[in-house]
């Protein structure tokens, strides 16, 4: 089960750029993952608490409207997706290399072959 140990806040928690939408935990190598309204996403090492600075932070375009609805992260690749507007965004996210995004108006574009055997 789930045991309360710490508060995580992240800055500002009124401003609307840094509303949390999307956590995902990877706890085989003890990352927190956290997704914000815009595409910003940031990694934590757990281990070291909610005082540190991310590990790795990845931001998907300027899209400052853009709510995140999903988030899924193993041991290399993020893939994150949300709207306003539809947008999916997949990352090797310990060298924060973006691999693929596609944006569409009113539903999403798959993205290309060579990563679909990375998710």
């Amino acid at each position: 089960g789930f045991e309360y140990r710490s508060q995580w806040t992240f800055k500002d928690t009124t401003a609307t750029s840094n509303i949390v939408e999307c956590v995902d935990v990877l706890s085989d190598i003890n990352i927190l993952v956290v997704a914000q309204r815009g595409s910003r996403c940031m990694f934590y090492d757990i281990n070291k608490g909610s005082k540190h600075d991310p590990i790795q932070i990845l931001k998907g375009g300027s899209h400052v409207w853009f709510i995140p609805d999903s988030i899924s992260v193993n041991q290399d690749y993020f893939a994150l997706s949300g709207r306003n507007p539809s947008a999916v965004f997949v990352w090797n996210w310990r060298k924060g290399v973006r691999l693929c995004h596609r944006v569409g108006t009113t539903k999403l574009i798959s993205c290309n072959s060579r990563i679909n055997s990375c998710l």
